[in-house]
């Protein structure tokens, strides 16, 4: 059994699995990384969250739902 954790992803608030929230974090701190010098990187990075917050409120069954290592992986691969 793993912890469950509340997060904030586009001012939406998700339970996340604690394992998929590392996973979730690693990618986004790569995105980071790899648009630190461009233009509007501040924007994009919030596109990006706001619709990964999109993919993951389509899976989220009800208030209890907590997100999956699964889920965090089939919304990157989107």
């Amino acid at each position: 059994m793993n912890k469950a954790t509340n997060i904030h992803l586009a001012q939406t608030l998700f339970s996340i699995d604690e394992n998929a929230y590392m996973l979730l974090k690693n990618y986004l701190d790569k995105l980071e990384r790899l648009f630190k010098n461009t233009e509007g990187a501040k924007d994009i990075l919030e596109d990006i969250e706001a619709r990964m917050a999109e993919l993951f409120s389509e899976l989220k069954k009800d208030d209890r739902y907590v997100i999956s290592i699964e889920d965090v992986e089939k919304v990157i691969d989107t």
